[in-house]
């Protein structure tokens, strides 16, 4: 993940788990370390963790028994990352969605998503303090099946603004 924006650019890896320990329940949580490069003279490069979220998701069902799949969830993210270096926020956040999945063969999968997160008040860069905002989420997605416990997923994201006067 690369992200450019008017103080710092950073590229993230992001590395996923999750388990179901229950039918119909899955939890999971998302980790990324990453670096910081500041676009003036700063002391705000920096390699480390990002904010980590954790997450619950039940799954509805199929509505109709056919390949479409349906789920709801929340996501919790938690200020792990170093917020010095613009790698965190400093900021509790709480987000709801809903996601689809529809099977268009035993190889490939279509997936989507939305929902919305209230954010709590943090900092970055060591600027002034963030105001938190409720943001939208959108997604859309490709999940390829390489084996049978193994798939590689692709996912285009929309975020709006987390926090105020901040980018998207």
């Amino acid at each position: 993940e690369h992200s450019s924006a008017d103080l710092v650019d950073s590229t993230l890896l992001r590395g996923v788990v999750a388990f179901q320990p229950w039918n119909d329940i899955e939890l999971g949580a998302r980790l990324g370390f990453g670096s910081t490069d500041a676009n003036d003279p700063n002391p705000y490069d920096g390699r480390g963790a990002t904010d980590m979220d954790i997450w619950g998701k039940y799954y509805l069902g199929n509505p109709e028994e056919g390949d479409v799949d349906l789920a709801v969830g929340v996501q919790l993210t938690v200020p792990t990352g170093d917020n010095s270096s613009g790698l965190g926020y400093d900021a509790f956040a709480l987000g709801f969605f809903g996601s689809l999945r529809w099977r268009i063969s035993r190889m490939f999968t279509l997936s989507g998503n939305a929902g919305f997160q209230i954010n709590e008040d943090g900092e970055t860069l060591n600027q002034a303090p963030l105001n938190g905002r409720t943001s939208e989420r959108i997604g859309v997605g490709v999940i390829v099946a390489l084996a049978q416990r193994l798939n590689l997923v692709g996912e285009w994201s929309y975020a709006g603004e987390r926090f105020d006067n901040t980018s998207t």
